[in-house]
């Protein structure tokens, strides 16, 4: 009887040893199911988990402790918002996407832009945001359109039509 045993659990490690060597169960999460994560853990307020989900890249960028406090800072302190909503768009891939902050090009990039709408001491107000995410080995990673090289982003966001008109009323 000990020996079944054995030979049962040794052919249940070698089988989840190919299974894991062959891809099957490694993590290849979903794009949106990332940004979606993302933004729960920055709703919570939870902005050292949030970090984690971010491009090596950004990373760099944003060390741990200067995104925790600079989140903090914009969301909390300077606009006083202490919940948001949020609404992701129509993710769209995109062949090849050049990060303007480092000049990286990645392909295969899944853009999900991104409506968030908080209360804030200024009234309701909602930000568009285009979140980029590559593939690092077998994981997504949201990579931001950061350029510190002009005032604007690269590409304007996506408008997310939720069915309201929120138009300028006076064009210019």
């Amino acid at each position: 009887m000990p020996n079944r045993f054995l030979i049962w659990t040794g052919l249940c490690l070698l089988l989840s040893l190919l299974l894991s060597g062959c891809g099957l169960l490694k993590n290849k999460e979903n794009p949106t199911e990332l940004v979606e994560q993302f933004l729960y853990l920055e709703q919570q307020g939870n902005f050292g988990s949030s970090w984690e989900k971010l491009h090596p890249e950004i990373q760099q960028y944003w060390p741990k402790e200067a995104y925790i406090q600079e989140r903090a800072k914009v969301f909390m302190q300077i606009f006083g918002a202490r919940q948001f909503e949020y609404q992701l768009g129509k993710p769209e891939t995109i062949e090849e996407w050049t990060n303007p902050l480092t000049g990286t090009t990645f392909t295969k990039v899944q853009l999900v832009p991104t409506k968030i709408t908080f209360s804030s001491a200024f009234g309701t107000m909602s930000l568009l945001q285009n979140y980029y995410l590559a593939m690092s080995g077998d994981t997504w990673y949201i990579l931001w359109d950061i350029n510190l090289r002009a005032p604007a982003h690269s590409a304007p966001a996506p408008f997310i039509n939720d069915g309201q008109d929120s138009g300028n009323p006076h064009p210019q």
